[in-house]
């Protein structure tokens, strides 16, 4: 189901999540719900999503009577949206706001913050309450799109690179969708290239990768405009790990 067609794009861009379902009986296609009701299973840590965030996350959808109607629970990429944005349905805009990275919510949406008396798909009916167990992954907060980003996933060792090394680098860089950019993987070989002379097509990658040391993994984000110029206007995000500085 595509999340982002009509209020919402229930192909929902969070690595396990809860099983879903409700506690309430309810017929088919039929509300119980008056409000968005939201259930902290775990906190998690760090600053709270807020509108304007994007935000990174595993999720599962299912009607009252415990039929699943989407999920990237597995072996789907991540899903990413804007909160705020009206990209998603609103108890998705509502419900994920004041989540933090790591933490896990239940969501019970009242049909005027879902699909309304239409439904979607032929999977969501009219009138449908809607059940989501949501895991948030990422959040980056609104004022960071202006910026580079970067979270270590992996430490390495010895000193760290700088201005003039000539760094090797196995890379993959996706968009803001998982939709991939560019990789070492595609093109065959790792990148060779020397820090602080801007021979790296993305203008703002060299900012996020100077000072890794060997062995170090990095996610790199990159704001609009300092991507590669095949999506330039969108964020963009680069696994990096530093395999030898010459």
């Amino acid at each position: 189901m595509d999340m982002r067609a009509h209020v919402v794009c229930l192909g929902l861009l969070v690595f396990a999540v809860l099983g879903c379902g409700s506690d309430k009986p309810e017929a088919k296609g039929g509300s119980t719900l008056k409000k968005l009701e939201t259930k902290d299973i775990k906190v998690g840590t760090g600053p709270a999503a807020k509108t304007g965030d994007w935000v990174w996350v595993r999720y599962t959808g299912k009607l009252a009577d415990g039929t699943e109607f989407d999920s990237n629970a597995t072996g789907k990429p991540l899903y990413a949206f804007q909160l705020g944005a009206g990209s998603v349905i609103q108890g998705w805009d509502k419900g994920v706001i004041g989540m933090k990275e790591g933490g896990k919510r239940k969501l019970s949406i009242p049909p005027d913050l879902a699909y309304g008396p239409e439904g979607s798909g032929g999977k969501v009916p009219p009138n449908a309450d809607l059940f989501f167990d949501v895991e948030l992954f990422k959040v980056l907060p609104k004022d960071k799109l202006k910026e580079v980003s970067v979270k270590i996933l992996k430490e390495g060792t010895g000193r760290p690179s700088k201005n003039g090394d000539m760094l090797v680098v196995d890379y993959e860089g996706k968009t803001i969708d998982g939709e991939e950019v560019d990789s070492s993987k595609t093109q065959g070989k790792p990148a060779v290239f020397t820090l602080g002379k801007q021979e790296l097509l993305a203008s703002g990658l060299e900012a996020g990768i100077i000072g890794m040391k060997v062995g170090e993994q990095r996610v790199i984000t990159l704001p609009p405009g300092m991507g590669l110029p095949i999506d330039e206007g969108s964020i963009q995000i680069f696994n990096v790990t530093l395999k030898a500085i010459k």
